[in-house]
């Protein structure tokens, strides 16, 4: 009896091995589709890649670049850059990053300053050191004759102390000045670690001055009842980044005087949006203008500089007269390479 069954048992194994070699290879093809799809997440883009190198990369820490490094999809990496700004936003509860503000300042001067042959300012000694730590109180320049050196000498430099001195030196006398290392030096990242205490995270949510106004540029409102401008430039700061400043302006005769107790004022309130094709609103701007009858005849201009990645982009700006409750609007489009 058990010499009958055991040929039976073997030729069923025999079919189905075929099937169980199928599910096997299925499983496995599943599995390599799936690596290879978290090795296509985990990797960034390279617009993502330049904002880590580029544009954070003397003011980000060890940890939050270990955890970017992390992420698997642009969605989150979008995410993280956003969360990353908010942890450094001194007044959170407006939509003006003035930390975000200053650091894209500090790029742009840099490369204007401290450019050597074909490196980038933000990338020099120099410009590195310039942009985690701001203007010196004082620069020494010595080495007419012999080889250029700086001194650079910081009063005080929250989390590191007083007194802080940083030399450089142009050794190829080419422009290009490398920090000197000093071994009795206070360690010169320490204020990276003390970031969140200076800026930590809010959940305040920005609140609009100027909802009037705004909701005159959502539902696309047009009215020139008050005549505005707006010019537009672009300067390229990383590969991920560009600088669109955005210069508002009116002339002063088109604007009302109101008396307010015997003196004669001015006020022009201006609401700003920058939006992308799909409708996602990547920054706003507010301002409240106020002029005396001494400042009689002369414009209103007003500027705000947006920090924005390669693509088109939609610019809305409305404007109120205060005194005589009169409006103006301006839209237009502009695309960042």
């Amino acid at each position: 009896m058990a010499s009958s069954v055991i040929p039976k048992l073997i030729a069923a194994f025999a079919l189905a091995v075929p099937y169980l070699a199928a599910s096997v290879q299925c499983n496995l093809d599943k599995q390599a589709a799936r690596s290879h799809a978290e090795s296509q997440h985990s990797t960034p883009s390279p617009n993502y890649a330049a904002w880590l190198d580029q544009d954070v990369r003397w003011i980000i820490t060890d940890e939050e670049r270990a955890s970017f490094k992390r992420l698997r999809s642009d969605e989150e990496r979008e995410q993280f850059i956003q969360q990353f700004w908010l942890r450094r936003d001194p007044t959170p509860g407006t939509f003006l990053n003035e930390f975000k503000q200053e650091h894209y300042r500090r790029m742009l001067s840099a490369n204007e300053h401290f450019a050597a042959a074909n490196t980038p300012g933000w990338r020099t000694d120099r410009g590195r050191i310039y942009i985690v730590y701001g203007q010196p109180n004082e620069v020494t320049t010595t080495g007419k004759d012999g080889e250029p050196t700086e001194r650079w000498l910081y009063r005080y430099i929250f989390g590191i102390g007083q007194e802080v001195e940083i030399k450089f030196a142009d050794r190829c006398r080419c422009g290009d000045f490398y920090q000197l290392a000093d071994p009795n030096a206070t360690e010169t990242d320490g204020i990276l670690a003390c970031i969140d205490r200076i800026y930590p995270p809010s959940g305040t949510i920005a609140l609009l001055q100027f909802k009037d106004l705004d909701e005159i540029a959502t539902h696309k409102i047009c009215t020139n009842i008050v005549p505005v401008s707006v010019r537009t430039s672009q300067t390229k700061i990383t590969e991920y980044t560009t600088l669109v400043p955005i210069r508002v302006m009116l002339k002063d005769k088109d604007l009302e005087w109101k008396d307010e107790g015997g003196q004669r004022s001015r006020t022009l309130n201006i609401y700003g949006r920058v939006s992308t094709e799909r409708g996602h609103v990547e920054d706003i701007f507010e301002s409240k203008i106020k002029r005396n009858s001494g400042q009689a005849g002369e414009d209103f201009t007003f500027l705000y500089t947006a920090t924005l990645r390669s693509g088109t982009y939609r610019i809305d700006v409305a404007v109120k007269d205060v005194a005589r409750d009169r409006k103006g609007t301006w839209s237009g489009t502009i695309t960042v390479p």
